[in-house]
């Protein structure tokens, strides 16, 4: 006990050291005040684990921890950046430098990739649709190989129909493997499996295979000369699979199919319109994936850590207008899935305790 008597325990605060024996509980009362101090953007406070004895403060774990800039100038950067705005244009605009900006998206990209990490789990869809999109890195190769292993980055993309929500993406290159991770990322994150709906690109179809197909043992496993006669992956129950295959003559869409490919789907539900117009939402707001642009990455890391904030503020901060909730009012994407109860601002996502809601 101190001069002025015990300090204030705080219920609503978790230790910091993940290997402290009471990481990510908010209610055991081991989280004590230890002071406050001042910064730029205002009184902070401070803590101290009696489990483990770690100090930390209110912006410990958060993508501002340890910087000196102002908040506002950094939210305000970060809002320009998911704007559409380049990073040469902020710099002018803000007065900071080009990579003090690529720093902050870097951290805003890795502190929002765990928050999603603890809010988005075992998410209920019925549907999912899947596309990739090309784009390129410091400079055009010409001529492009126009085949399914083409030059290049691929953005690999999926989205709920339904509630427009961004369950998944990945970045690389147009490979098999690339497709399998696609479809890892999505088991991890759905709790069922749903319709999956792409384009007439097969390596989804043999992505599926791989992550819920079920193998047929061999008839014979003594025989040598049947070692892989009957060994095949088959589709289980409960997978169904569509493609919209498109037949182009030139630059001319001549025909195109939905095709059934596993499960029984109705041709109806085969459609990839939602997220064809969230790959033209993705090349007009970002300069990074425009088709003509002077303006492409010069780098994959940091394409990587601008895309990764922007899907994150596309879930949880920006307002869908096709979720009317009353009025004028609009809900975002993760408020569709029952994942949040209101919109976010940057400043909520960056500082967002997702060490709170582990177990």
């Amino acid at each position: 006990m101190g001069q002025r008597g015990p300090k204030n325990s705080f219920t609503g605060v978790t230790c910091t050291n993940r290997k402290c024996d009471v990481y990510g509980k908010t209610d055991d009362g081991t989280i004590v005040a230890n002071g406050t101090y001042r910064t730029r953007s205002g009184t902070v406070r401070k803590y101290i684990c009696k489990e483990c004895g770690t100090v930390f403060n209110d912006r410990t774990g958060t993508a501002v921890y340890d910087l000196r800039t102002n908040d506002e100038t950094i939210m305000n950067a970060l809002k320009l950046a998911v704007s559409g705005m380049s990073i040469r244009a902020i710099s002018r605009d803000l007065k900071v430098n080009q990579e003090t900006i690529r720093r902050w998206l870097e951290r805003a990209a890795d502190h929002s990739e765990d928050v999603e990490t603890v809010l988005m789990r075992r998410i209920k869809v019925t549907k999912i649709e899947l596309d990739e999109m090309w784009t390129y890195i410091q400079k055009k190769r010409l001529p492009r190989v126009d085949s399914v292993s083409d030059d290049g980055t691929w953005i690999w993309t999926s989205i709920d129909p339904d509630t427009k929500l961004i369950p998944a993406f990945h970045i690389g290159k147009r490979h098999k493997g690339d497709a399998y991770k696609m479809i890892e990322k999505l088991h991890y994150k759905l709790e069922d499996v749903p319709l999956f709906v792409s384009d007439g690109l097969n390596y989804y179809k043999n992505a599926l295979l791989k992550m819920y197909g079920i193998t047929k043992k061999r008839k014979n496993p003594f025989d040598r000369r049947l070692k892989h006669a009957d060994e095949k992956v088959l589709p289980p129950e409960g997978l169904r699979y569509g493609q919209v295959v498109k037949t182009v003559n030139g630059k001319t869409l001549t025909n195109v199919e939905r095709r059934p490919v596993f499960g029984n789907v109705d041709k109806r539900d085969i459609t990839t319109s939602i997220i064809e117009r969230l790959n033209l939402t993705l090349r007009q707001e970002l300069n990074r994936f425009s088709r003509k642009t002077i303006g492409p990455s010069k780098n994959i890391n940091h394409l990587t850590a601008h895309f990764s904030f922007y899907v994150r503020h596309y879930n949880f901060c920006r307002p869908h207008m096709s979720h009317k909730l009353g009025g004028i009012r609009y809900g975002t994407p993760a408020m569709a899935a029952r994942i949040t109860d209101d919109v976010w601002s940057v400043r909520k996502l960056l500082f967002f305790p997702y060490r709170n809601y582990i177990n």
